[in-house]
């Protein structure tokens, strides 16, 4: 019987050595992978090279056998892509980090996170701290458009229209359109008075300003347009204001807009507001 017991409590001390060993393996090699993959990540500087190794990070970042350090470093790997120059990745890495329930830290990631999700309730919640960071955003994108909208404000409005007033002076007539749509929301009057304003020295971008709000602008400020002088329309760059939008058109067709098509749809707009 002791021979036999004894055999037997060897039979499990070499098991539990084979098991230590095992396990002490098999987390060996788990780091030696993760740590493989955040190598490799830091790596590949193109962000497409970078789409393959995302769900390694997110595997890393929920593996509950990887230490601390590690799992920290591939989440900041992953709010990183946020910032990256191609879409797709941003996106992947925007889910990953919305799955583990983090939080923007700061209002620039939360710029970014929201207009990757196309989810603008983290920018709103930042408030107006946000403003000075959304205005420089395309003002055509979807959640900076909502964003700045829902904080409004006096601080949106006098940022939002510097911003224009820098655009119009600087002559960019289709990016003018896009953030005269995005003050027109939140102040149409001003954005025609600004406008009417550089009507005479920025012609192409005052113009596209003013169409874009005057069917929202009030009588006051359309019988203004009725005392517009005839000035050609044009843009040396060949960006012009044809038809509400903002075109690319031969440069051949320069002075092609009027201000004559102003006035006569600002008269047409006061007509149909006597007739109600």
């Amino acid at each position: 019987m002791v021979y036999i017991a004894g055999i037997i409590t060897i039979a499990l001390a070499v098991m539990i050595v084979l098991l230590l060993y095992h396990f002490r393996w098999s987390r060996n090699a788990i780091e030696r992978s993760a740590d493989m993959v955040l190598r490799n990540y830091k790596l590949r500087e193109s962000g497409f090279k970078r789409i393959k190794l995302l769900p390694k990070l997110i595997k890393i970042i929920n593996n509950p056998r990887l230490d601390e350090k590690r799992r920290v470093e591939a989440q900041k790997l992953l709010e990183d892509a946020l910032w990256g120059r191609h879409n797709y990745p941003a996106s992947v890495a925007a889910k990953a980090l919305q799955d583990t329930g983090w939080k923007p830290q700061t209002v620039e990631q939360a710029i970014e996170y929201s207009i990757v999700l196309g989810d603008f309730s983290y920018v709103v919640a930042a408030g107006e701290e946000a403003i000075p960071y959304l205005v420089k955003k395309d003002p055509d994108n979807y959640v900076v458009r909502e964003a700045l909208a829902r904080i409004g404000g006096p601080s949106t409005i006098a940022a939002l229209h510097k911003h224009l007033q820098g655009l119009i002076r600087g002559n960019y007539t289709d990016l003018v359109v896009k953030q005269a749509k995005c003050l027109a929301r939140l102040d149409p009057d001003l954005v025609a008075k600004t406008a009417l304003e550089n009507m005479n020295d920025r012609s192409a971008s005052s113009a596209a300003a003013l169409w874009v709000v005057l069917d929202n602008v009030s009588s006051r400020i359309l019988e203004r347009v009725l005392e517009l002088k005839d000035i050609p329309v044009f843009s040396g760059g060949g960006f012009y204001f044809y038809e509400g939008e903002a075109h690319k058109i031969p440069t051949k067709l320069e002075g092609h807009f009027s201000v004559e098509r102003l006035r006569s749809t600002a008269r047409s707009i006061l007509d149909q507001r006597s007739n109600r």
